[in-house]
């Protein structure tokens, strides 16, 4: 039922594909295009398994954030450790968190010390990942001071570009907008690289 409602759902924009599905599985009638359209059922509304699949999804989405901050390689797994009540939502989606969250296992318990680990917390839960099992800390941490003296040079250059009068006036106005707009990118820049050391330590 599910998948011939989707089928019927999705004909007014792929018709010749899903009547070519359609025709190929039991039905009734002679075409996709003038049976029922599906009606709304009751059964298949479940608010309760959708507030916890969104739980999961904001979770995955945290531990994806801070693996992209830290560079860490799509291929790279990590144990990954979730203090939450709703620990029976998570341990469905163990095989999501494998697959999207890089994780190669999962556990629940009733307390964790962070120490050594990076710390994500969402709404309805904490996650803890061991940062050693991530990246080389020390090398990480050298190459994230590289960036910090670039970043902060780059600032430096563009500070006295605007600081410049005669370059203020002479310039036009898309040019020197263009570098208060670089400004602004290098100082998030900076802010980012300056949290994700302090994370990092």
């Amino acid at each position: 039922w599910v998948f011939s409602s989707a089928l019927k759902l999705l004909h007014p924009f792929m018709p010749f594909i899903t009547e070519e599905i359609w025709q190929s599985l039991p039905h009734e009638g002679e075409s996709i295009m003038v049976s029922e359209w599906p009606k709304f059922d009751e059964a298949f509304d479940m608010p309760a398994e959708k507030q916890a699949f969104d739980h999961v999804i904001e979770t995955i989405k945290g531990i994806r954030a801070r693996r992209a901050e830290m560079n860490v390689p799509v291929s790279k797994k990590t144990h990954v450790i979730i203090l939450t009540p709703d620990k029976s939502d998570y341990e469905a989606a163990e095989a999501i968190f494998t697959r999207l969250a890089g994780a190669s296992s999962l556990s629940f318990p009733a307390d964790h010390d962070p120490d050594g680990c990076s710390v994500i917390a969402t709404e309805h839960a904490i996650v803890h990942i061991p940062v050693a099992e991530l990246i080389d800390v020390e090398k990480e941490l050298a190459r994230l001071n590289e960036e910090l003296v670039k970043t902060q040079n780059e600032i430096d250059r563009v500070k006295a570009k605007l600081s410049n009068e005669q370059f203020v006036q002479r310039a036009p106005e898309k040019v020197v907008n263009a570098e208060r707009a670089k400004l602004d990118g290098f100082e998030h820049t900076l802010v980012n690289i300056r949290a994700t050391i302090e994370k990092l330590k």
